[in-house]
């Protein structure tokens, strides 16, 4: 029984996905721990997604655009922001993974479909080759059988090559 190649590369791409979870644990934590990173990215990201969704709900309600949204407490913008950043790291890793198996399917199919066009060349050649390999043999057909058939020479023409026949036999 044949088995097919072991997808190498499709596992390393799901190891990946696995290793990139507790990465973004690991970014989120560390999101909550840094003030610089609390204050300038968690917050504003938090407070940026708020405001559109509170706009977004108002508008799909029927009640127009917010005319002003309050900021969220610190704790709750910082893990916020935190989980957002960690999202956008998980889906930036899955995106990357599909681009990568994409970009590697094309030149598998790309590499495939060169060596069946060039399969196609070299099969294209052989007839072509095949066909001067008939006409020359037919050009010496005709030219045979008109030796034959010319009425002068038949008769010294089938000995000749009865001699030529038994010289030929005679050395093997």
């Amino acid at each position: 029984m044949v088995v097919g190649a072991f997808p190498v590369i499709k596992l390393g791409t799901l190891a990946f996905k696995q290793i990139s979870k507790p990465i973004a644990k690991q970014i989120a934590a560390a999101a909550k721990n840094s003030p610089f990173l609390r204050q300038h990215i968690c917050m504003r990201i938090a407070n940026f997604h708020h405001f559109l969704d509170v706009n977004l709900r108002m508008r799909s309600l029927g009640l127009g655009k917010a005319k002003s949204v309050e900021p969220l407490k610190e704790e709750a913008a910082v893990e916020l922001g935190a989980n957002i950043i960690s999202e956008v790291f998980l889906f930036s890793v899955g995106v990357g993974t599909i681009a990568y198996e994409y970009y590697r399917q094309a030149k598998k199919s790309n590499t495939r479909e060169e060596n069946q066009l060039q399969d196609i060349d070299e099969l294209q050649l052989r007839v072509e080759q095949m066909g001067l390999q008939l006409e020359q043999q037919s050009a010496e057909l005709r030219e045979l059988q008109r030796l034959v058939l010319a009425e002068p020479w038949r008769k010294e023409h089938a000995k000749q090559i009865q001699k030529d026949e038994k010289q030929k036999d005679a050395k093997k």
